[in-house]
């Protein structure tokens, strides 16, 4: 009979091995139900998160919104006054109505478009050369006007008009109070052209000998002739092509004088009396 080798198992050892194997696979099993458990809080908690900052930030510009509509509406936004300094000679009133500008209407809308209402009233007003609107207090405001330099005046119809350094003619109307008596006055221009062309002649003209003369009379039958009524009572007669030159012998041919006198410088230079008929045909 052959021998059977016979090996024997310790049912005990079988067991525990069964058990720590079921221990160690429910322990994996938990072990990945907890990370998944942890993803899934984890996720949540961003979500959450993120919804709170979004519901924060909406609630953040809400209030600003209704803060900034509260402002805007308010009295304190609301232009009150303006002021006009600059450019005596124009009404106040006026100048406010051409620009654009109105009481009550919000600053705001005033900044925003500040450019505007000063080209308005730089193209409406040829004196005006610049227009600067400025704050001049918490709801007031002051607009700053700089003019152009006034050569001289022009009569129309008895009223006068500021002739301005950049070629034009001011749209004022003015007083002969409200003129300033040491510029010269245009007077009879039927046209432009002949006022511009003597307008040149007398800027050409020396500075002392121009702050002598009070009055340039366009009524002539000659189109370079320029006639000048000076502030001494004289009258000088010239071309507009040489008068620069030829007034400034002017002080001496007036040394010689006893009497108010016509000074002729269209052809050399000659003078004679100066008569009631004489200013008269000059039309002074």
């Amino acid at each position: 009979m052959t021998n059977r080798r016979i090996t024997k198992k310790d049912p005990k050892k079988d067991l525990d091995n069964f058990l720590d194997y079921t221990k160690n696979k429910t322990n994996i099993a938990n072990r990945t139900n907890h990370k998944a458990s942890d993803s899934l809080t984890n996720l949540n908690n961003e979500r959450k998160s993120a919804l709170r900052r979004r519901l924060g930030a909406i609630i953040v510009i809400s209030i600003l919104a209704i803060l900034g509509l509260g402002i805007y509406v308010s009295s304190y936004t609301r232009l009150q006054r303006i002021i006009v300094v600059g450019a005596p000679e124009l009404n106040a009133t006026e100048v406010i109505k051409k620009s654009g500008i109105k009481a009550q209407d919000q600053l705001i809308d005033y900044w925003l478009g500040k450019n505007t209402y000063e080209s308005k009233l730089k193209k409406y007003y040829p004196e005006i050369k610049s227009a600067k609107l400025k704050m001049a207090g918490l709801n007031q405001i002051k607009l700053d006007l700089q003019e152009y330099k006034t050569l001289a005046y022009v009569n129309q119809n008895g009223k006068y008009y500021k002739i301005l350094n950049n070629k034009k003619i001011a749209r004022q109307k003015l007083t002969k109070m409200q003129i300033d008596k040491s510029i010269p006055i245009f007077v009879s221009y039927s046209n432009k052209s002949s006022l511009f062309t003597d307008l040149k002649a007398l800027k050409s003209i020396p500075t002392k000998l121009r702050n002598q003369i009070s009055i340039i009379n366009g009524r002539s039958i000659r189109k370079n002739k320029i006639v000048l009524l000076m502030k001494d009572g004289n009258i000088i007669i010239g071309n507009t092509d040489t008068i620069a030159q030829k007034i400034k012998y002017y002080p001496k041919i007036k040394s010689t004088l006893n009497n108010k006198s016509v000074i002729d410088l269209e052809i050399g230079a000659f003078s004679y009396p100066l008569t009631d008929n004489e200013k008269n045909n000059l039309a002074f």
